[in-house]
């Protein structure tokens, strides 16, 4: 049994040691592999795409007062700080992907391809991007291996379904702090609630995954197939593979706080309208 025990304990400890090999990931690594790989202009886009956003929804018909309007504006870019958000993301990473790994994902960025796939993606988050690949939608949608393309890069990346969870947890958040300061005391009806989100599901997931599948097929249009095969390779590299998990479930942390604080701000701007 001594022996067991010693044997159960040496094996433990060469674990350990092989697990602390793995060296940290260093702070240089960490802040170029933010602004190499996108993060950083994708998180400090955030403001800007939940404004324009807001436009589009007004100008379809969303009732709202100059007032009310100005007010959400103002709550949007209070709860969504890209500072807050980006430290969220980066301390996630920090404390999980090695120096090892980072330094493969590095070696990716810094190559003309990698430089070249960010640069697109930068460029086609751009407001007068987005305008001219809507102009573009049924011309860029018709080129079948492309469409089939982005659709594997958005299953690789989740793009889809992290949008998709979080245009539930807003929409969940959003009215359970509208229910509580408009009904004090009272729980919110989250059963009659549920039931409609779940109707109108299937139909906002297609919607979400057109035009995430529209995106890419526009973001990517200047790289030859060749090219995003490539990056479709580099997507299936298990140190890809975990960066990308470790900075969805970051950004999946910080969006759902600031969807909180957003939610109990416009509870407050709706409630003084009563």
């Amino acid at each position: 049994m001594n022996k067991f025990i010693q044997q159960s304990l040496l094996l433990a400890i060469l674990m350990m040691s092989g697990i602390a090999m793995a060296a940290e990931i260093t702070n240089d690594s960490l802040s170029q592999l933010m602004t190499l790989s996108g993060i950083n202009k994708q998180v400090a886009d955030i403001p800007a795409g939940i404004s324009a956003g807001m436009q589009q929804s007004r100008q379809q018909g969303a009732k709202l007062s100059d007032e009310q309007f100005s007010k959400i504006e103002e709550v949007m870019s209070t709860a969504f700080q890209p500072e807050e958000i980006g430290n969220t993301i980066s301390k996630k990473l920090k404390n999980e992907l090695s120096e090892t790994e980072a330094q493969a994902l590095l070696s990716w960025y810094k190559s003309d391809l990698g430089k070249k796939i960010t640069q697109a993606e930068e460029s086609g988050s751009d407001p007068a991007a987005l305008q001219e690949m809507f102009k573009q939608a049924q011309t860029l949608l018709a080129d079948k291996e492309r469409v089939k393309l982005a659709k594997r890069i958005d299953q690789l990346v989740n793009a889809t379904d992290l949008t998709f969870e979080f245009q539930k947890n807003t929409a969940t958040a959003i009215f359970t702090s509208l229910s509580k300061a408009m009904n004090p005391g009272q729980p919110p009806d989250m059963k009659t609630f549920e039931a409609k989100l779940a109707e109108a599901q299937p139909k906002m997931k297609q919607q979400i995954e057109q035009l995430i599948t529209l995106a890419y097929v526009y973001n990517y249009k200047d790289l030859s197939t060749a090219e995003i095969n490539k990056y479709i390779e580099f997507l299936q590299r298990p140190a890809t593979k975990k960066f990308n998990k470790l900075s969805i479930i970051g950004m999946k942390d910080a969006l759902n706080a600031s969807t909180i604080k957003m939610a109990n701000s416009l509870a407050t701007i709706f409630t003084a309208k009563k």
